[in-house]
């Protein structure tokens, strides 16, 4: 298809055939692919017709495939006049495309009641229920059903187009009865839906409120056309909306199409939760979009005048804020805020979409692909397990989040831990006795789950435990327990976590079992698990014993002679956020050459320490410094420095960036990192600028507040 395209291109350069513009500006549009599937625009003569017929052919004879015209059809607009029409359909002898003509299970076409076009929705949503309801489920069963089948039917309508909140209520009303029982609509309902529809950390059960997912995923939809702004469909909607200025910028029209409707409302969304990250400037309405942080109302102090932008504040040559016509403009507070905030030196366009307030947003918007997720790096650091016995037990697991420090500390194998916790588990799952035995019978008795273990390494072990009565709970006890299995543990949960989920498969989706597949992607999914936490572990080891070995005499020892430290640190005070920056520069004796301090305030202890960081750079290059190291006690600073994280808060992403670009002036250049005990003169001058308010630079002699403070 690809050279079908090429060639339907070249025939309109050639004007054989014309494509369709949504305005003047716009580029034409002859056709669209999507998979073996093709879209054709052109004009409604029988000349362009003829010409596609014969673009057509020619494709033909050179590839060998042939269009199937009883699949094929033709849409006019209103503007064809009927009979022209009938003649174009015969010289193409293809049908005509009705008005509510569906692709794919989607419209091709959007009326102006969207109600009326999206109304078979509800009709989707009816058929699935209705072929449930003859089934013999329980409430988690439905409930499975609802949230794993139901919740992907709408997504690709709800990217695209606001559902009227008639089509909502209908959609909510098939799962809500399905989960409820109800045979019909109506009946008695204990708890309100939208509670049921809360985040289950909240009460609920994760049912999605379908109105606030088609907001987020509208939002999304609008994300892309913001950073995307170079594709096709972006081009073609700029050139009709929002042309010469940024998408959020857009002026409200009547005669707008219901998709670039709904995308508004999206780019409302997305523009009422975020916030500006100032660079040059330029593309940022000092008046209209939202740039200062922490901002009080009202925010002028005259009537604004709409035309300026923010880089009309900004002094280009120093790059620093026009204070006093900012204060001219703005109240008092939210002026101090935005002399008080910093300017990139690099030269870089505006950034938009900061998340400002994401706590206050709803659970039920962040849409994400699965429910939870398995990350190599970010393991579960406890498990705890109740130890008193099963009949009296309620077992609770403590998911704590670490960067493999559990691993790391351990002497276990890495396998193994994580059979502990698979283990631990399965024993969590186990509340009620009915669920214990049929849990036993799925991986241990069941025919399949013979079948399976007889392909794995431990069919013997687990052939004793097929001929044995042993309970599921002193099944897992005894493979987590006994010193000689618990190096097998992981392998054999593993195994017995594929069973299930293939069973499960069986169950619900109807998938067809198959022994021989699910034993092959158990060792698989055991071999490649050990092999990349092994991998992580043993990088991440050697990463921190680097660290944790480092000190002032390894950092010195490979640093040249005529080399000088910088010490940097900050101190600072969640209460006032006041922040105090102390430098200390000595040679590679260790001499005293100089001492600066600055006063300020800052958002939080990390935009402390990395303006330290930056006044260290700058520090050293205005002393015209050739070789330098700096150290600092900000191992997270450190770190996204050396590229090794990438952990920072994004206003201080910039703040990174500038010290990048003032350190490639140096010879030789490098970052360290050193615990606070290293750095203790650098510590003490900070806290004594904070507490003191002290601003100053003392070169030669150490100043006396040295004496006094420390």
């Amino acid at each position: 298809m690809e050279s079908f395209s090429r060639y339907l291109i070249h025939a309109e350069e050639n004007n054989l055939i014309h494509g369709l513009k949504v305005s003047r500006l716009a580029p034409s549009i002859n056709h669209l692919l999507f998979a073996d599937d093709c879209l054709i625009f052109a004009k409604a003569y029988h000349t362009e017709a003829n010409n596609l017929l014969g673009l057509i052919k020619d494709f033909s004879m050179a590839s060998g495939q042939v269009i199937n015209l009883q699949k094929s059809g033709c849409f006019f607009s209103n503007n064809v006049h009927p009979d022209h029409v009938v003649s174009l359909i015969n010289d193409l002898k293809v049908k005509k495309i009705a008005l509510n003509e569906k692709y794919l299970g989607l419209p091709l076409f959007i009326t102006r009641s969207r109600t009326d076009s999206l109304n078979y929705l509800n009709d989707h949503f009816d058929k699935r229920v209705a072929k449930w309801k003859g089934k013999c489920f329980n409430q988690a069963g439905r409930f499975v059903m609802v949230q794993n089948v139901l919740k992907s039917s709408h997504i690709y309508h709800m990217n695209t187009f606001t559902i009227p909140d008639s089509i909502i209520n209908s959609m909510k009303s098939s799962p809500r009865d399905f989960w409820w029982g109800n045979s019909r609509t109506g009946g008695i309902y204990f708890i309100s839906w939208p509670r049921i529809c809360t985040h289950k950390y909240q009460g609920g059960l994760g049912f999605r409120n379908l109105k606030q997912v088609n907001l987020s995923l509208l939002s999304k939809t609008a994300w892309k056309l913001i950073q995307n702004p170079n594709a096709l469909w972006v081009v073609i909607l700029r050139c009709k909306y929002f042309n010469n200025y940024h998408p959020l910028h857009y002026s409200k029209k009547d005669d707008c199409s219901s998709s670039w409707r709904s995308i508004c409302r999206g780019l409302d969304f997305i523009l009422k939760h975020s916030i500006w990250e100032v660079k040059d400037g330029k593309s940022i309405s000092a008046f209209r979009d939202r740039w200062i942080s922490n901002s009080y109302e009202p925010m002028f102090v005259v009537n604004p005048n709409p035309d300026l932008d923010v880089s009309d504040f900004i002094n280009d040559d120093t790059k620093s804020w026009n204070s006093e016509l900012v204060r001219a403009f703005f109240t008092p507070n939210n002026a101090k805020n935005i002399v008080d905030s910093r300017i990139p030196f690099k030269e870089v366009i505006d950034l938009f979409g900061h998340i400002l307030k994401m706590a206050n947003l709803p659970l039920s918007l962040l849409i994400k692909s699965s429910l939870a997720r398995l990350s190599i790096c970010r393991m579960f650091k406890v498990a705890t397990l109740s130890t008193k016995p099963y009949g009296d037990s309620r077992f609770s697991l403590k998911f704590i989040y670490s960067y493999g420090s559990a691993m790391r500390t351990s002497s276990l194998p890495t396998l193994c831990l994580l059979g502990l916790l698979i283990g631990k588990i399965i024993l969590a799952l186990c509340v009620s006795l009915t669920l214990l035995k049929l849990l036993r019978h799925i991986l241990l008795h069941c025919q399949f789950a013979k079948s399976v273990w007889s392909l794995t390494p431990y069919v013997d072990l687990i052939a004793q435990d097929n001929n044995s009565s042993i309970s599921l709970h002193d099944w897992v006890v005894k493979w987590i327990t006994d010193n000689s299995l618990k190096d097998k543990a992981a392998v054999v949960f593993t195994i017995a976590w594929s069973i299930g989920k293939d069973g499960c498969s069986c169950v619900f989706q109807g998938k067809t079992l198959n022994h021989h597949v699910t034993a092959r992607l158990a060792m698989k999914l055991v071999t490649d698990t050990e092999t990349y936490l092994n991998d992580a572990i043993s990088q991440e080891s050697v990463h921190v014993h680097s660290f944790e070995e480092k000190n002032l005499s390894t950092i010195t020892n490979s640093l040249p002679s005529d080399c000088v430290l910088v010490f940097s640190d900050a101190a600072f005070d969640k209460n006032t956020n006041l922040s105090g920056i102390g430098l200390i520069m000595l040679n590679i004796a260790g001499s005293f050459i100089g001492c600066k301090l600055k006063a300020g305030s800052v958002r939080n202890a990390e935009e402390a320490e990395i303006l330290a960081l930056l006044e260290a750079v700058t520090w050293a290059k205005a002393k015209s410094l050739e070789k330098v190291c700096f150290i600092s006690d900000a191992k997270t600073v450190i770190d996204d420095f050396n590229s090794t994280s990438n952990q920072l808060f994004w206003y201080n992403k910039s703040v990174l960036e500038d010290c990048k670009t003032i350190s490639s002036c140096f010879h030789l250049v490098k970052f360290e990192f050193l615990k606070r005990n290293n750095i203790i003169l650098a510590d003490q001058a900070a806290k004594f600028s904070r507490r003191s308010t002290t601003s100053g630079e003392w070169m030669g002699n150490v100043p006396d507040f040295f004496n006094s403070e420390m």
